[in-house]
């Protein structure tokens, strides 16, 4: 039984691996600046992939107006939250959405 030893791949023929090599049509890599004061808007600037077609973003359930500067990046303004506190960002595109758990924070 050496092809059971070996697997299919030791033989020469191709298994596909449905996770190898693919990555999310739509990412968040980093903002600039990541956090802001509670009461004050923050300009931010969010880097990522997938940004094409119609992009809308959120800081927690907050809807914010974005401008597409290109694929990979988006200047917003994160509204004032009124509280210290670290939210989700979301940013949808017509490739679909990633969310960066977390991503904004809300600090003194």
């Amino acid at each position: 039984m050496i092809w059971a030893l070996l697997g299919c791949g030791g033989l020469g023929l191709d298994v596909p691996d449905d996770n190898k090599g693919t990555t999310p049509a739509v990412s968040i890599d980093a903002l600039d600046p990541d956090w802001g004061l509670p009461d004050e808007e923050t300009a931010v600037t969010i880097t990522g992939t997938g940004f094409e077609g119609t992009v809308t973003a959120f800081f927690g359930n907050a809807e914010v107006a974005v401008t597409k500067i290109d694929a990979g990046t988006l200047v917003t303004t994160a509204p004032a939250a009124g509280v210290e506190a670290a939210v989700d960002v979301r940013v949808v595109s017509d490739l679909g959405e990633a969310i960066l758990p977390g991503g904004f924070t809300y600090a003194e």
